[in-house]
């Protein structure tokens, strides 16, 4: 699975407040394709979309150089936002998604075994997207702030660090007892490595230390 590339994403329907919170791994896949040509393998999110028409939240939220690393990832987070628990979001479980050798959504398993989508199906997904959603797309919308950055107290996230709780990372920012930028504190907050090099500038960040264990990490508001 070393060849394979992952990220971690977000799908979601503002005026219904409903989201989806997964992750995509293939060979050649890419973060181009979501909800171009990938529309996620959620039977949920189909219905969904099938009902409610194109979702207003499509974003790519992490690209991972390893499987296994983005897996790990996506449990913490549904678990840290108790997803399975929460009405506005579709996922129905917080488990690790199931990698592709041992998938037992492959072949007689899988509900679309011989099955194809409908052609009305295919084409709705394919699109192109109608000029209403070309439209909601440029404009202003709630769950994303005019720099692009999602507007994550929407979705009950908080930004823990040492020196607190915040509902954005450019908050975060605007507290911390020295200068850091919000988009490293996003960094941060997000990563769940062991950290490999001494930043004498942060003394909060320690060698051989995760950033867990430092005192970064996402909680729900």
């Amino acid at each position: 699975m070393g060849d394979l590339m992952a990220y971690t994403y977000l799908i979601g329907w503002v005026q219904q407040n409903k989201y989806y919170y997964g992750v995509r791994f293939a060979k050649g896949c890419s973060p181009d394709e979501l909800w171009n040509t990938y529309f996620t393998s959620s039977k949920h999110v189909k219905s969904f979309y099938e009902e409610n028409g194109e979702p207003d939240v499509i974003q790519v939220r992490r690209v991972f150089d390893k499987v296994d690393q983005a897996r790990r990832w996506e449990t913490k987070v549904l678990k840290k936002m108790s997803v399975v628990e929460r009405d506005d979001f579709l996922n129905k479980t917080d488990n690790h998604s199931i990698s592709l050798e041992s998938s037992t959504h492959r072949g007689k398993s899988n509900g679309m075994w011989r099955k194809r989508h409908t052609e009305s199906t295919l084409v709705k997904m394919r699109g192109p997207k109608n000029e209403k959603h070309k439209e909601k797309m440029r404009g202003p919308r709630p769950h994303v702030n005019q720099t692009g950055h999602c507007n994550n107290a929407s979705l009950g996230l908080l930004f823990i660090t040492p020196w607190g709780k915040y509902e954005s990372s450019t908050e975060a920012s605007r507290n911390a007892p020295i200068a850091v930028g919000h988009s490293i504190i996003s960094k941060w907050c997000h990563n769940s490595d062991k950290i490999s090099k001494q930043k004498s500038k942060f003394p909060f960040i320690v060698k051989g230390k995760t950033f867990d264990e430092c005192g970064f990490s996402l909680g729900v508001i």
